[in-house]
């Protein structure tokens, strides 16, 4: 065939039109069905089609039409070349076109070039064809633009979604044509790929990109059901179904990495707007506004929830066994006695984070997921440590919502004696600390909520461990806006604020429903919106149970040790620590100290540093110091 190809070949004049192109491949076409040397046809196909950048829009239009015209037709051909085609197809996607407002249909090729895809899973080979999907999604990438093309920054990602598309639908289709007893084997690979695919984009991608590929994701694992199901035996079945199982949990964790649908703050707003019980779903966004992209993230994630309980996925039953799990090594000694389908397990924040979205949009039924303050620490403990979690690139949004958004649900209503009997001092710390922990990686509106519920759990504790706890977390946490919550907890439990209108977000039970008392509002223009709630958050005043607490004199020298060796380490107004300064200045204010005299002549030292030394970019602290040292002084006299 080597000298067909080359007679082929010498027909053309050095650069060929379209047309003259089109007139060839047909001759090749007759010849390759004669022959039937489709491996010269498929490299004759990729010499003269596989760099599109050689011909105009329009050529590549009547090229691409013409493979078309000849695959609608020739079984056989479509068949055997079906394997070398997409690579070939798959440039043609980048065109000159800018999206604007366009939705991806309407960009130039799309429609001849999705007709060839169609065709290709509709004729190809099933099993060759979905493994070239599968090579073919592994290799996808975003394209940047050249340096001198000034289209939109977003133009490479609609391309991109454009390949997604093609290939995807060619692998679900293909994987749902492939006839064979055993579809599980093809499935695993297929959702492996799937899987592996959201993972490495994840980060790159926008928050609508990543909406549009879980939309794609998940009717894959709704719409997936193997070729001729009736002759596949049960066990077989019933192994499908296990990884179908798995899919949707893992797509959901890895869906939730960078984004999460803000369940805690949109819970919170509805526990002060007294709606967050006793309706459904579809009636919870009436307490607050959504942005057009958050709603369709929202929707998206809500509709992966209800695909996995139709998997008959049981987020009570699946929650409670993450919760009684025993230890990875005895769970590894107990491994050679499980059977294959056995062996598929759940990702378990994948149920953490599915039982989350379960509880926060199924509210008349309370008697399931019902956790007790011990089973939130254990849960919270469990999550936050899987699949190291805990890391330096910190933890998930959805992680972060999900734990988050359990503290607030147990503590809205929990009492002292709840606080003080179910768990030991040790146990109450370590959870205050992993609230301190999620509150690092939160963003502000979410951190401010878990600085509530911290305090409102200090609030419950004895009065011992409030000043002890905290004093020790200003001493040793190694994040400065911690520390300074911290210092301003510690005011406030030492001096108790005065009687206060303001309420925490309490529940009262009446019958079998549940009520939230609405918190007053501070600021009514942003209380509504879910992005608003920072404010409402910092302006909650939580009062302690017990009328104050008093520092021991043990307290009171490491207090006073502690405060003088954080002062007296800022050794400028630059210093990162200079919060930490003006904190214990403002705590000096309200608590009477013997050592505030000593804080207040380091302080003015160090304003004296900086007079006429260039004080740019300085002037909100000096201010900020300024006016601190001058209430330290009155409140001296």
């Amino acid at each position: 065939m080597t000298e067909e190809k080359e007679y082929l070949t010498l027909q053309l004049s050095e650069n060929p039109s379209a047309d003259e192109i089109c007139n060839v491949i047909d001759e090749a076409t007759k010849t390759a069905n004669e022959t039937k040397d489709y491996i010269s046809y498929s490299a004759f196909l990729d010499m003269y089609l596989g760099d599109p950048t050689q011909y105009t829009e329009e050529e590549r239009e009547r090229l691409l039409k013409k493979l078309l015209e000849i695959f609608l037709v020739e079984d056989e051909l479509v068949y055997e070349i079906g394997w070398d085609i997409p690579t070939i197809l798959l440039p043609y996607f980048e065109t000159s076109f800018d999206f604007h407002s366009t939705t991806l249909g309407r960009a130039p090729l799309t429609s001849t070039l999705m007709s060839l895809f169609s065709v290709l899973a509709t004729k190809g080979n099933p099993k060759e064809l979905f493994l070239k999907s599968v090579e073919c999604l592994a290799q996808l990438e975003i394209e940047p633009l050249e340096i001198d093309d000034k289209r939109s920054a977003e133009v490479p990602a609609r391309f991109f979604e454009l390949k997604f598309v093609a290939i995807f639908e060619l692998l679900f289709s293909t994987l749902k044509n492939v006839k064979t007893q055993f579809p599980s084997r093809f499935l695993a690979d297929g959702t492996a790929a799937l899987v592996t695919f959201i993972a490495e984009k994840t980060g790159d991608v926008s928050l609508r990109t990543l909406i549009f590929i879980l939309r794609r994701l998940f009717l894959f694992g709704r719409d997936y059901q193997p070729a001729d199901v009736a002759s596949i035996n049960e066990h077989e079945l019933e192994l499908v179904r296990k990884l179908l199982r798995r899919y949707v949990t893992d797509i959901v964790v890895l869906g939730l990495h960078r984004f999460s649908p803000k369940l805690t703050q949109r819970f919170f707003v509805e526990l002060k707007k007294g709606c967050a019980f006793g309706v459904q779903h579809s009636s919870l966004r009436k307490a607050y506004e959504f942005d057009t992209i958050t709603e369709q993230f929202d929707d998206i994630i809500y509709r992966l929830m209800q695909l996995a309980a139709s998997l008959d996925i049981n987020f009570d039953q699946e929650l409670q066994k993450l919760l009684e799990e025993e230890d990875d090594d005895k769970k590894k000694n107990e491994k050679h006695d499980k059977t294959e389908a056995d062996s598929v397990e759940l990702s378990k924040k994948g149920i953490l984070l599915l039982s989350t979205i379960y509880r926060f949009d199924n509210r008349i039924d309370l008697t399931t997921l019902n956790l007790s303050f011990s089973d939130l620490i254990k849960l919270s403990r469990k999550c936050l440590l899987l699949d190291n979690e805990c890391s330096e690139e910190g933890i998930s949004a959805g992680i972060i919502d999900a734990l988050s958004f359990w503290a607030l649900w147990v503590t809205r209503a929990i009492t002292a004696e709840e606080v003080q009997n179910s768990v030991d001092t040790a146990t109450l710390k370590g959870y205050l600390n992993l609230l301190f922990y999620v509150a690092t990686f939160a963003p502000v509106e979410l951190r401010q909520i878990n600085y509530m519920i911290i305090k409102r759990l200090l609030s419950l504790s004895v009065p011992q461990l409030k000043v002890d706890y905290l004093i020790d977390t200003i001493e040793h946490t190694p994040y400065l806006e911690i520390r300074d919550v911290s210092i301003s907890m510690l005011k406030d439990f030492i001096v108790p604020p005065k009687a206060s209108t303001e309420q925490t977000p309490t529940m009262a039970t009446s019958g079998s429903a549940t009520q939230a008392t609405a918190l007053p509002s501070k600021t009514p223009s942003t209380e509504s919106t879910v992005d608003g709630v920072t404010s409402s958050v910092s302006n909650l005043s939580i009062k302690p149970t017990d009328k104050e607490s008093l520092v021991t004199s043990s307290q009171q020298k490491s207090l006073e040790k502690l405060v003088l060796s954080q002062v007296f380490s800022v050794e400028s107004l630059e210093d990162e620590q200079f919060r930490t300064l003006l904190s214990w200045v403002n705590f000096l204010v309200v608590v009477d100290n013997g050592i505030s005299q000593q804080v207040v002549e380091h302080s003015k030292k160090l304003l004296k540093s900086i007079e006429g030394d260039g004080s740019d970019g300085l002037e909100t602290r000096i201010t900020l110091l300024e006016i601190a040292l001058s209430s330290l002084t009155k409140q001296s006299l």
